[in-house]
């Protein structure tokens, strides 16, 4: 037998946090979302965790711990206040027969 026959093929869900084993896709989903908003506000400003940490009044530890994807909900929530975000949660109920979804949205994607 070659390799390519012993090679198995497995289709995933859709969902690369699913198929990777999380628990918790959506608290995943969205951390990573908040925290990618933070690390681009503070790109577009141009500042340094040290910079954020003096205008928002948080530690900078906050900040780093954003970029590493080391932060809670919480922590980023109020990161993105501090920072000037405008931040709006919404439930509503799932479609039916399917699981309800954790999105986050800046208003440059509503395009």
């Amino acid at each position: 037998m070659t390799d390519d026959e012993h090679m198995a093929i497995h289709r995933g869900s859709g969902c690369f946090l699913t198929d990777q084993g999380y628990p918790n896709v959506a608290e995943v989903r969205v951390k990573a979302l908040l925290a990618n908003r933070v690390c681009l506000i503070l790109e577009a400003r141009g500042w340094s965790h040290v910079a954020a940490a003096e205008a928002t009044g948080l530690d900078a530890e906050v900040f780093v711990n954003a970029e590493r994807g080391r932060c809670g909900v919480g922590d980023l929530i109020e990161a993105l206040a501090r920072l000037g975000a405008d931040i709006a949660i919404t439930v509503g109920e799932a479609v039916e027969g399917e699981r309800g979804v954790a999105l986050v949205r800046g208003v440059e994607d509503d395009d």
